[in-house]
């Protein structure tokens, strides 16, 4: 088996994913031989890619069960710390960017971004202790008919993550955008637009498709929109979890640790975007394009960016 299909990494970027976190997770003395920074990062890489259990991404490093617990969670708190960096959303050069791709596509004026939500299925009931304060474990459950979170996923023409918005399976989709990041930059300027499905509220910076269009005029309107919210969001939301399967399998954590990783995945998506790495299969006729602001040094520096994620 290759080593993308393992880690989902090439060689070269998994050194660059360790020198971004080496000084947060190796260990400061030899006791015990522990893990190298590359060992751990590639055992959690393993866990995230398959969505298999602890004990058997464990087993391909030769470590048991908790050796493979504790590494996965340090590696994850790790990244996690550096999320906002890498998941952030766009300056106003790279909204005009963005706009003018979307137009020249797709003939849609002043679109920038794009939301939708998605479920990522949770293994198990959450705990009660895990719960946020007013929640309780019904909250959790979808209309797939499983406990899952409601995650708004903020994308971009290039195919980057700008926002992982996460609340319980139950949440309705306008009201995660109600209390998002995204809403709150998008009304802070008059430029560009965000564009949505039918569950958002229309609004003068989000835009949505005709219910029951009348005329030609506005399928034609429906038509464009609906291209470049697809673009924006379902295919940003379909790489995601073809290259992390364990958005897609399952997260069998405690509440906590799930949106970590869910956090973490978006994290890694961007990064292998920046980097060009190689895509998932279904979509390997993608073109690479070229990093955001934020991802520009990632191997040698790590740039503030414009942070919006909580």
């Amino acid at each position: 088996m290759c080593l993308w299909c393992l880690y989902r990494f090439t060689k070269d970027n998994l050194h660059n994913i360790v020198t971004i976190i080496e000084a947060d997770i190796k260990y400061t003395d030899g006791r015990g031989s522990p893990l190298t920074p590359l060992q751990q990062v590639c055992l959690t890489l393993s866990y995230l890619a398959h969505g298999s259990f602890q004990h058997v991404s464990g087993a391909l490093l030769g470590t048991c069960k908790a050796t493979a617990h504790r590494t996965v969670h340090r590696v994850l708190r790790a990244l996690d710390a550096k999320a906002g960096q890498f998941v952030a959303l766009p300056v106003r050069s790279e909204m005009r960017e963005a706009s003018n791709k979307i137009l020249h596509k797709y003939g849609f004026p002043g679109a920038a971004l794009g939301v939708d939500g998605t479920f990522v299925k949770l293994s198990q009931k959450p705990e009660e202790s895990d719960l946020p304060a007013g929640n309780v474990c019904q909250d959790f459950w979808c209309r797939k008919q499983t406990y899952a979170l409601n995650v708004m996923v903020c994308g971009d023409p290039n195919y980057f993550i700008r926002e992982v918005a996460i609340w319980a399976g139950s949440t309705h989709d306008a009201r995660v955008w109600r209390s998002s990041s995204t809403k709150a930059f998008m009304e802070e300027q008059e430029e560009f637009v965000c564009l949505g499905d039918t569950a958002y509220p229309m609004s003068r910076t989000l835009m949505k498709p005709y219910a029951d269009p009348s005329g030609n005029r506005q399928v034609a309107f429906n038509r464009a929109l609906c291209g470049a919210r697809t673009q924006m969001t379902e295919n940003v939301i379909g790489m995601w979890k073809k290259r992390f399967p364990i958005l897609q399998k399952g997260i069998g954590t405690r509440l906590g640790a799930a949106a970590r990783i869910v956090r973490v995945c978006a994290l890694l998506h961007n990064l292998s975007r920046g980097l060009g790495d190689e895509a998932p299969q279904t979509t390997r006729s993608l073109r690479m394009v070229k990093m955001p602001e934020m991802l520009q040094v990632v191997t040698i520096t790590l740039p503030l960016g414009r942070t919006r994620l909580e």
